[in-house]
């Protein structure tokens, strides 16, 4: 099996992200693409979620990865 070339993605934390509004979320939250494989379509998303975001059930269409970082609650 062959494998290609890692890609690294340093400080996640501080990348910007762009409003996402979704019709499967009941808010808008913050995504950026990471990266878009050209030959198969997949792609890997940053996601910002904030807290309490509901989703309805719903499929997607290519293979896709998310990075979910999870905030503590204040207070």
């Amino acid at each position: 099996m062959s494998y290609g070339d890692a890609i690294i993605v340093d400080r996640l934390r501080a990348a910007e992200l762009e409003p996402m509004h979704s019709v499967v979320h009941d808010a808008e939250f913050g995504v950026r693409l990471l990266y878009q494989d050209p030959h198969s379509g997949a792609e890997h998303y940053l996601v910002r979620y904030p807290a309490g975001l509901g989703a309805h059930v719903h499929r997607h269409t290519a293979a896709h990865t998310i990075i979910v970082r999870l905030e503590p609650r204040v207070g």
